[in-house]
């Protein structure tokens, strides 16, 4: 094993990653159900990159940058599905087509009960189409069939748009950007506040090279 290694070549490092959690690094941990097969931190990478220009900015632009960023961000994305006739979400989509071109090394051989036999040269594994689980469980985290699962979809002649999960299709796309942004007017027709302007905090030249 991976952590094995790692123990072999420092226990220091071991002792260190064993007290952070595997839990917290390891697709094994991951249960299912949720909609998602990695461990990243791209929305917030994303988020910093729309607003890297305004973090710079005084607080009150900086607010007016991020809002109008996201809003047209959220217009955009709204469009993106506008006129497709595809059930499922565009990356989606590629992911599908993808396991299909795969499950033609699948060979599907059923039982008589709920579970179908899945061999792919010398593995095999048992995929639930009423559970919607695989043995290999991609499709159990990820809730996009996997190749195996297509295969089987493929040989009891159901169709595979049926075992992707409605979070992944257009419907629920469209309803994560219903909600627009509110538009605002400029500064010199807001109202005037009653109370006391809040100043900046005095300049002070910092020593050293400028630095952002």
């Amino acid at each position: 094993m991976a952590i094995e290694g790692m123990k072999k070549e420092s226990t220091d490092a071991y002792e260190d990653f064993m007290r952070q959690g595997p839990e917290h690094f390891y697709r094994a941990f991951i249960t299912a159900g949720r909609n998602c097969d990695t461990f990243e931190n791209n929305l917030s990478k994303t988020f910093n990159a729309y607003i890297r220009k305004q973090r710079e900015m005084p607080i009150v632009d900086m607010l007016e940058g991020m809002k109008t960023t996201l809003m047209v961000r959220t217009y955009e994305r709204s469009q993106l599905m506008v006129g497709s006739r595809d059930e499922l979400c565009p990356r989606i989509r590629v992911k599908v087509e993808e396991a299909k071109t795969k499950s033609r090394f699948c060979v599907a051989k059923p039982c008589t009960g709920k579970k179908i036999e899945v061999e792919l040269d010398d593995d095999k594994f048992v995929v639930d189409l009423k559970g919607r689980t695989c043995a290999y469980r991609q499709w159990d985290i990820s809730d996009v069939p996997c190749s195996h699962a297509i295969s089987c979809i493929n040989y009891m002649k159901y169709e595979v748009n049926h075992y992707v999960d409605d979070y992944f299709k257009k419907d629920a796309y469209e309803r994560c950007y219903q909600l627009p942004l509110p538009t605002l007017n400029g500064k010199k027709i807001w109202p005037m506040s009653i109370d006391e302007p809040i100043l900046p905090p005095p300049f002070r030249k910092l020593l050293g090279r400028l630095k952002k």
